[in-house]
This record gives structure tokens, sequence and C-alpha cells, in this order.
């Protein structure tokens, strides 16, 4: 049976994966999934105060104090850790949204800190080679 060379080329568009549609997001606010269920902001740095990095959330971060709203951190150096606050050191501007497939390279203190969304998840890496992985229900640093 001899197919025909427009029939071949009608399937090609079929066969590229969706990634193609990948973008990269150059942000100090970002959110992924849904309304926001993980939301990531880069951390000002303020006189007095150590902030620099990408702090995330979502409901899946355990709770490490009883006070504040649950996050998971990294800076451009380092491990990553779990933390509280009650407020927002991030910049003020407008929240982008993270698709699948898209990489997010947060700009002013969290240079050098690269985050990929995938289908379920936010996984962001250091220079160092430390990072984080967060999802709707849940986290996992190294």
């Amino acid at each position: 049976m001899r197919r025909s060379p427009l029939a071949l080329l009608l399937l090609v568009p079929l066969a590229v994966p969706a990634v193609a549609d990948a973008r990269t997001v150059r942000s100090s606010n970002a959110f992924a999934f849904g309304d926001g269920d993980v939301s990531c902001y880069v951390v000002r740095v303020v006189e007095g105060f150590d902030g620099s990095g990408v702090e995330c959330s979502s409901r899946g971060v355990p709770r490490t104090t009883g006070e504040g709203d649950p996050y998971v951190a990294v800076k451009r150096t380092g491990r990553s850790r779990l933390g509280a606050r009650g407020d927002f050191p991030g910049y003020s501007s407008t929240r982008r949204r993270l698709r699948s497939g898209d990489t997010w390279r947060p700009g002013h203190s969290a240079r050098g800190i690269v985050c990929r969304v995938s289908t379920s998840s936010v996984r962001c890496t250091n220079r160092s080679g430390h990072g984080f992985r967060i999802s709707k229900t849940g986290v996992g640093r190294y």
C-alpha cells in the first residue's frame, strides 16, 4: 500500500509534542495550576533583612510553626527550607500564570534560580543544584 506524501505531511503536526507551546517567563510573581494552587514570588531585598531567592506556597506545604502561612524557599545557593510568614515580602508586580512546559526565570534577588513547570508540579533549582518540587498536594526538597 502506497501512502501519499501529502497525507504524511498532514500527520506531522500531530506527532509534535505539546511542549512546543512552552515559554520562558520572566517575572517576579507567578502562579500555576488553576486559580493559583501553587503561588511563587521573588523575595525583595530589604535593608536589615536577609531576603533573597524564591518562595512558593500551596495547600500541600506542611505547617512548621503555629503562625503564618507555610512556604518552601530557596536562595541562589544553598539548600531549600520550609518556613511560615504572615507578610508578603515579594514585589508588587502582576502575577504571571505558568503553564505545563514553561520555564520561570525570576529576576532581582533570585537570578540563577530556574523553575520548570510540569503537568503536576513546579520544580525550582538554584546554582548549587538544590531546590524543591511543589504541587497542590505536597512538597519535596533536594
